[in-house]
């Protein structure tokens, strides 16, 4: 997969796999020491039967672990649209909700693109402050995502 950011993004490489199958990267925007650095981006791969295309759930599953995770409910949904990227069927969800461990209320971006024995998951949080540069910058990822071969992420 050949995923294009903007300059100044970096791979995390303290909390990124060796695997391969996770991969978090960090915005420009440094952040003071405690503080969550922002917009963070985050890249999973998640095998799946290859006849199934469970995207849709998998979608779905995302934001209520999120929301059960940061002891919030929604706030405000922005944006749930089903859409093609490279090719293949995705989804993609966008809220915003109170996180209690960061004490603010932030805005989650997600896009679940269904592939040959595989979901690729692409996940993006910052605060709501920030949400009007996001969203565009978020959607702009998922829309250069580029896979380079049909099987797998």
């Amino acid at each position: 997969m050949i995923l294009k950011l903007p300059q100044g993004w970096r791979r995390d490489p303290f909390r990124s796999q060796a695997s391969g199958s996770t991969d978090i990267f960090l915005g420009p925007i440094s952040a003071s020491v405690g503080e969550m650095a922002e917009p963070q981006l985050l890249v999973k791969t998640v095998p799946t039967p290859e006849e199934t295309t469970n995207f849709q759930a998998i979608a779905v599953a995302l934001k209520q672990q999120q929301l059960t995770a940061g002891g919030g409910e929604v706030l405000a949904a922005l944006t749930e649209a089903t859409l093609v990227i490279d090719g293949h069927p995705a989804r993609l969800d966008a809220f915003t909700y109170r996180d209690q461990a960061l004490q603010s209320v932030v805005m989650q971006c997600q896009g679940c693109i269904q592939r040959l024995g595989a979901v690729c998951i692409v996940m993006g949080i910052a605060r709501t402050a920030n949400q009007a540069d996001y969203l565009p910058f978020f959607k702009q990822v998922l829309n250069g995502l580029q896979f380079t071969d049909n099987a797998g992420v």
